[in-house]
């Protein structure tokens, strides 16, 4: 009777593991939705600037540090990329209605329209790459320019 006990419990983890939902960014959708949530938690969160980061292409990322790098040189002052990643980084000037997703035909690459209320003048395109088995963000940032001056330290 043990024994079967055993074989239905290791049938029962095996059903639920096999079932189990994807991970939140296994999907360009669910990616792009932590990280709207993370950038909303930025103001009140200080672990969500880094959350987000996280959720970004590599090329982002890489700017984004340039950029920190650029801002520590001139201040003196440490500036780690993820301080540098604030929420006017965010595609999004509405609150988000509906997202939809498009994997194009390579599988490495997406893009996520999300609507707003009125999808005639609320309506965003955003780039996703696949990294491994999560997606990531695949935002422009612009080079830092000449006159730019580096964000503010607290």
């Amino acid at each position: 009777m043990k024994g079967v006990r055993l074989w239905l419990l290791a049938g029962s983890l095996v059903g639920a593991t096999s079932c189990a939902r994807p991970l939140p960014d296994d999907t360009p959708e669910g990616a792009f939705d932590l990280y709207l949530r993370a950038m909303e938690e930025t103001p009140f969160d200080p672990h969500a600037s880094a959350r987000a980061f996280a959720l970004l292409a590599p090329r982002a990322q890489e700017a984004i540090r340039a950029e920190a790098a650029r801002a520590q040189q001139l201040t003196g002052k440490p500036a780690p990329a993820e301080s540098m990643f604030t929420p006017t980084w965010t595609p999004l000037r509405f609150p988000v209605d509906r997202t939809r997703a498009l994997v194009l035909a390579d599988g490495v690459h997406a893009i996520v329209d999300a609507f707003g209320v009125d999808p005639q003048t609320q309506h965003v395109r955003v780039p996703m790459v696949r990294e491994g088995e999560a997606w990531r963000l695949e935002l422009e940032i612009p080079p830092p320019t000449a006159t730019s001056a580096p964000a503010a330290a607290p």
